[in-house]
């Protein structure tokens, strides 16, 4: 009887250890990580709204949002190779949705310079945290983070402060990041310029600026190449540029895909635009030919034309 009790208890024991453990549930989000994605969308929504009073065409206003959307990508997917702690990702996602807040103006509408945007982006960023409750140590680093992203092209923005102390006798200085969360928006925004919305925004910006436009001019003739590709090698040297000035591996890494990325889609769509506009010229051509035919074909009728009605005069007088 006893023998028999063992067996059946073994049996049991068997089943139950065959048994699937029970799924594991995600845990529901806090009241703490509700109110953050609350404040993330209040201030995506208020810088949008700054960009939209202002005075800039509407496809310049969309490649703005474009462009902080990029930003926050990168910077979330850094965040997350770098095992940054949760406080840390809290500033940096704010400070990166508020990093350009004033590059169309401010919210009375004042025209910020490009080399002042940083720090004045880092007021703006203050008083609309201040607003939402935010510690003071939490707007200290989120007003760091946005006073360091400052490039978006490596040597461009020293150049343009010399321009600005030469123009106002203003001497400017910017600060580089030196924590992790300052980095990570640093690398962010130039992994954003590294892209191949990025170099191609490079090179549309040269192709309308008359300084580029002649250096791309004078590159082309001296060394036997397009203006285009001039253009494009230009763009793509910004991006070295760029990539050599990042802080984190997990950026390097992630730029050195970029550009062969952005090298091979930009030329394949300036050759496939070349071969649209050899058709087009193809088509104008034979268009012109046609229309001469038919031009010279309409002036010999009226030659005849007017032949015979002088032969007729001639015939009756």
């Amino acid at each position: 009887m006893r023998k028999n009790r063992k067996k059946k208890a073994k049996k049991r024991f068997k089943f139950f250890k065959i048994m699937p453990k029970p799924e594991r549930f995600e845990q529901a989000p806090t009241v703490e990580q509700d109110i953050r994605e609350r404040d993330y969308e209040l201030l995506k929504d208020y810088v949008n709204d700054i960009y939209e009073k202002s005075e800039a065409e509407e496809e310049v206003i969309e490649s703005f949002k474009e462009h902080n959307e990029t930003v926050l990508k990168y910077a979330d997917n850094l965040a997350k190779k770098e095992e940054i702690n949760p406080e840390e990702e809290e500033i940096l996602k704010t400070a990166t949705i508020l990093h350009d807040v004033s590059k169309l103006g401010t919210e009375e509408g004042e025209e910020v310079p490009l080399v002042k945007h940083g720090w004045e982006s880092a007021v703006m960023a203050e008083k609309k945290l201040e607003e939402l409750g935010k510690s003071e140590e939490f707007i200290k680093g989120v007003k760091k983070a946005i006073e360091r992203h400052m490039g978006p092209i490596p040597g461009f923005m020293e150049r343009e402060a010399k321009k600005w102390e030469k123009e106002t006798g203003e001497k400017i200085k910017f600060p580089r990041p030196e924590i992790i969360t300052e980095k990570i928006l640093y690398d962010a925004d130039m992994l954003a310029l590294i892209d191949p919305q990025g170099i191609e925004k490079i090179m549309n910006i040269r192709k309308n600026n008359e300084i580029f436009i002649k250096d791309d001019r004078e590159t082309a003739a001296r060394e036997g190449i397009s203006q285009e590709e001039a253009s494009l090698r230009s763009a793509l040297k910004s991006g070295q540029e760029a990539t050599a000035s990042l802080f984190t591996d997990s950026a390097r890494e992630k730029a050195k895909e970029l550009l062969k990325e952005s090298e091979t889609q930009i030329r394949r769509k300036l050759e496939k635009e070349k071969k649209v506009s050899k058709v087009i010229t193809e088509a104008e051509r034979i268009a012109r030919e046609e229309a001469e035919k038919i031009a010279l074909e309409e002036a010999r009728e009226e030659a005849e034309k007017i032949f015979e009605e002088e032969k007729k005069e001639v015939e009756i007088k």
